[in-house]
């Protein structure tokens, strides 16, 4: 599916007895994912770090491949309910007073 794309946030939750280490997930914007842009990263943590992470998450099966049906996923649902939206829009806007 081509044309915009959801891209929503997303908490990854992984639990260990009574702890619990969550990552805050985001995508990269297009200009970044496409390479048209130059960009600096901007680290809070230390970059091999960042990598330890990626690669715990990915042993987990956050990896690039479910993060693409993620996207497609979300982004039917969100084009469900907008046309959804339009139906009931329609039926309102047709109804007399």
């Amino acid at each position: 599916m081509r044309g915009i794309r959801a891209k929503p946030n997303f908490d990854v939750e992984v639990k260990k007895g009574s702890q619990t280490l969550v990552f805050s997930c985001s995508f990269l914007p297009n200009e970044m994912e496409d390479g048209q842009e130059d960009f600096e990263d901007v680290f809070v943590i230390g970059e091999y770090l960042y990598d330890l992470f990626m690669n715990f998450l990915e042993d987990r099966g956050i990896s690039n491949e479910f993060i693409t049906k993620f996207s497609e996923l979300c982004t039917n649902y969100e084009h469900y309910l907008y046309i959804e939206l339009m139906a009931n829009l329609q039926k309102f806007l047709k109804e007399e007073l």
